[in-house]
């Protein structure tokens, strides 16, 4: 399906993440397309945010100890106290 998109939309991958019609898993499938660590997980973080999917478990696809960090404290801001909870 992602590479049917990929070839009919020529939409590069960072565009394709922040694209909300796009599925999360397609998004996050585009962003590992891209050359270094550093964009495939900058491209990853966006994809979450942009569909508010911003959640622990989400955050351990991203690949890159520095935006899974990103990710994780991003995910404690919105969590207002409830992932102490958690874990």
């Amino acid at each position: 399906m992602l590479w049917l998109l990929l070839a009919c939309t020529n939409a590069p991958p960072e565009q394709m993440a922040l694209d909300t019609d796009v599925s999360l898993k397609d998004a996050l499938t585009a962003c590992g397309q891209l050359p270094t660590p550093i964009k495939r997980g900058r491209c990853s973080l966006d994809a979450l945010n942009v569909r508010d999917a911003i959640d622990p478990d989400h955050c351990t696809a991203i690949p890159g100890e520095r935006w899974q960090s990103e990710c994780m404290f991003q995910a404690a801001e919105r969590s207002t106290g409830a992932l102490k909870d958690r874990y």
